[in-house]
Formats: C-alpha cells, structure tokens, sequence
C-alpha cells in the first residue's frame, strides 16, 4: 500500500494477515510465477486423501509456510482436522502478530468437490 505522502507501507492489521495466511495455504506451488515454491499445495493433498495422510504432516507444512512466507508472525500453532469420508481437511491456526503480540484465530476449510 502506499501511504497519502507516497511512502509505501505494509499493512498490518489482523484482517491484512489473515488474508495473507489464507491465500498462502490455498496457493499451490508453482501457481506463482518465479515462486514455484510459494504456497502450502494443500489443495494437492485433497486427492491424496485417505488413512495414509498424517495430519502432523499437513500441520508440519501449513506452520513452515506461514512462517516462510507471512514475516507478520511470530508463534504459530495449527490443528488439523481432516475428514476422509468427506474429502475435506479444516485446519485451525493460533497466531501471534509480532507488531503488536496480539493472539488471533482462523480456520482455513478446503474440501473436494466430486
């Protein structure tokens, strides 16, 4: 964003950051040109879906990207919930924003659609 005096700035309110983090795990990797490696590619793991996918995996990937990619936060938690029978997976998010240490929630749904 750029500021009235024309200096940029970046946004840190909690809806910017939690754009961000959304966008993050529902890009998948090489959807961004000369970023093959931004994004969490979960929406991959939805036809992968079955006993063999551990959600510590899906967490392991979701907090490495938030941390990769989102310099906003500190401490990061996540839950995952996946429902097999449903081909959905919901993973919960608790979140520091480092320029004010507030905590904050989401929850990030992706499911497949048949």
């Amino acid at each position: 964003s750029v500021s009235p005096k024309g200096n940029l700035y970046k946004k840190t309110s909690v809806a910017s950051v939690k754009q961000s983090i959304r966008k993050l795990l529902l890009t998948n990797r090489g959807d961004i040109p000369f970023q093959p490696l931004l994004g969490a590619d979960l929406n991959s793991l939805l036809f992968e879906l079955s006993t063999e996918i551990d959600p510590d995996d899906i967490k392991t990937m979701v907090e490495y990207t938030i941390r990769t990619y989102e310099p906003r936060v500190g401490k990061i938690d996540a839950l995952v919930d996946m429902e097999t029978d449903a081909n959905a997976v919901t993973i919960y998010i608790v979140f520091q924003i480092i320029e004010n240490l507030k905590v904050e929630t989401m929850e990030v749904s992706i499911s497949r659609i048949r």
